[in-house]
């Protein structure tokens, strides 16, 4: 109702069971979705990105290299483990005492990450040579001149039946602007006219009854 749109990303687990099962969709809030709101037609969009946390060991073990870059992490708290903790019995007893069992601790610290599908320039493929449009980006964000080129580049994760590469991340609108197609509405600002001049309504009947109501009383004290 808050918020005029969200993403949804869509990820495959590889195996021998079947396709289907192995499809997994994952919705992520609208602050972490990047989107070209500024493309008239869905056509035109030149990029969608999804800005998110990853582990910085895990980042390490993908690319060795960036061991040597010295990443700056930051640690995340388990917000159901910070809400036990704040509203416990009593807070000057211990964890064990209180009965708050801390849940295992996340593989930290964490990178900000950005994975930019850009649909505009184009990727070769090293191996095959075939050159498709659209490309698979990933940056590390805070990182000073690190942040400035991706730190990997690759083809789009899924294609069309035609070839044609397909982002992984698909961008939940339900309501937009007319000329402006990624430019969601919410709910909540579609109706806010409607119920501004409710209220305003409201307001003013109760004006005009309370000012009925004390011209009543005034005439009854002069008849009596």
């Amino acid at each position: 109702l808050a918020y005029g749109w969200s993403g949804a990303k869509v990820l495959w687990k590889s195996g021998t069971t079947n396709p289907i099962d192995r499809v997994d969709v994952r919705v992520f809030p609208p602050w972490e979705l990047m989107l070209d709101r500024d493309a008239t037609d869905v056509d035109e969009e030149r990029f969608r990105g999804h800005v998110h946390f990853r582990s910085k060991r895990k980042l390490e073990q993908r690319f060795p290299w960036l061991r040597d870059e010295n990443l700056t992490g930051i640690e995340r708290e388990d917000v159901l483990d910070v809400m036990r903790e704040e509203h416990a019995p009593t807070a000057g007893k211990s964890r064990r005492q209180n009965n708050v069992v801390k849940t295992p601790k996340r593989e930290g610290p964490f990178v900000r990450a950005l994975e930019f599908c850009n649909l505009v320039d184009p990727y070769t493929d090293p191996t095959t040579g075939d050159t498709f449009i659209g490309r698979l980006e990933l940056y590390l964000l805070d990182q000073g001149d690190l942040s400035t080129t991706p730190i990997y580049v690759g083809a789009l994760p899924f294609s069309d039946p035609n070839g044609e590469g397909v982002p992984n991340m698909v961008p939940l609108i339900f309501a937009h602007e007319w000329e402006y197609p990624l430019r969601g509405v919410s709910s909540l600002q579609r109706l806010m006219p409607q119920i501004k001049e409710l209220y305003a309504y409201r307001s003013k009947m109760a004006e005009m009854s309370r000012k009925d109501a004390r011209l009543g009383l005034y005439r009854a004290g002069k008849m009596s």
